[in-house]
Formats: C-alpha cells, sequence, structure tokens
C-alpha cells in the first residue's frame, strides 16, 4: 500500500469528536480522511476553505459529517468532527476563542 501524501493528525477534542460516533460513521469518515490524505485534489468539491477564521482551515464534508481541519505542511490536522447542523456554532467558537 502506498504511504499516504499527508499525514493525518487529530487534536484531543477531534479525538473525543470522533470517539463518540457510532462505530459505523466512524469507520466511514476515517476511510474518507485516509483517502483525503492520499489525494486532497479528488475530493475538491467537498472541500471549502473557511473565510474569517484568519488561518487555513477548511471544511470536508461527507455525509452528515463535517470535518473541520487545516493544513501544515504535510500534515492534515483534524481539529474538529461534528454534525452538519452544528457547524454553524462550532465555527463561531473557533472564530472567538
Amino acid at each position: 500500500m502506498k504511504k499516504p501524501a499527508y499525514k493525518l493528525k487529530f487534536t484531543n477534542i477531534s479525538y473525543k469528536d470522533m470517539k463518540n460516533l457510532d462505530n459505523k460513521i466512524r469507520k466511514h469518515i476515517l476511510s474518507k480522511m485516509i483517502k483525503l490524505s492520499k489525494s486532497l485534489y479528488d475530493f475538491r468539491k467537498d472541500v471549502k476553505k473557511l473565510k474569517g477564521l484568519g488561518k487555513d482551515i477548511y471544511r470536508f464534508r461527507t455525509g452528515d459529517f463535517r470535518i473541520i481541519y487545516m493544513l501544515l505542511g504535510f500534515e492534515i490536522v483534524v481539529l474538529r468532527i461534528i454534525d452538519r447542523k452544528d457547524l454553524l456554532k462550532i465555527v463561531s467558537s473557533l472564530k472567538h476563542g
């Protein structure tokens, strides 16, 4: 198997987010994140840069969930994994805190 182009890293809170998910959803999200790490450009339509945060923070859409992450060199740092209904509340908290 080919080594991923980008290394995946999870913050403590994103690890907790992942841990709280149903096992089937967790596996699906992890599978998508591994695919994203191998080729960022294959998922252009599902990735959006979040504006107003002053950093290179992105939102990756998969099903009803959104993965908030940032790129640091050749690392994808997962900040949060959230249900889409909570997206505005979480992004707002990132802006202010």
